[in-house]
C-alpha cells in the first residue's frame, strides 16, 4: 500500500507505454482508435503529413497576412500621406479585429466544423490582400486591418 502511494499520477496523465505486463512494453493507445476510415488516428502517414502541412501553411499565410502591413509603412507615409499616428492606430485595429474575430469565429468552428470556417477565411483574407495592394486612403487601411 505504501509503494503505490509513491505512484500516484496527477490527474489527466495517461500511460502511454505499459511495463507491466511481460517482458515487452506495451503501447497504450489513448484514444482508442474506431473502425472508421476518416479517424485521423487510422490515416496513412501521408496523410497526416499532408493535413499537417496544410494546416502550417494556413498559420503561415494568416500571421504574415496580419503583420505584413508593418514592413511597408515607411512607403505608405512617404506615398500616401498617412500619418504614423494613423499606422499605429490601423495596427492596433489589426489586433483588435484578430481577438475579436477569434472569439466569435471558434463557436463557428465548433458548432459547423473547421473545414467551412478555413475555406471563408482564406476567401477574406485573400480578398483583403488584394484590396491592401490597391489601397489609397487612411479609411481603406483601418477597414483593411480591422
Amino acid at each position: 500500500m505504501e509503494d503505490q502511494a509513491l505512484y500516484i499520477e496527477p490527474p489527466g496523465t495517461v500511460t502511454i507505454e505499459d511495463l507491466h505486463q511481460g517482458q515487452e512494453a506495451v503501447v497504450v493507445l489513448k484514444p482508442t482508435p474506431t473502425e472508421d476510415p476518416n479517424d485521423p488516428l487510422n490515416w496513412p502517414q501521408w496523410r497526416k503529413a499532408l493535413n499537417f502541412a496544410l494546416a502550417s501553411f494556413y498559420t503561415l499565410a494568416t500571421f504574415v497576412l496580419l503583420d505584413i502591413g508593418t514592413v511597408i509603412w515607411v512607403d505608405l507615409n512617404a506615398e500616401l500621406g498617412i500619418s504614423w499616428s494613423n499606422l499605429n492606430n490601423s495596427f492596433a485595429a489589426n489586433l483588435a479585429g484578430l481577438a475579436v474575430g477569434c472569439i466569435l469565429i471558434i463557436p463557428f468552428a465548433i458548432k459547423y466544423g473547421r473545414r467551412s470556417i478555413y475555406i471563408l477565411s482564406s476567401a477574406i483574407q485573400l480578398a483583403t490582400a488584394i484590396w491592401q495592394a490597391k489601397m489609397n486612403t487612411t479609411a481603406e487601411l483601418l477597414a483593411i486591418n480591422a
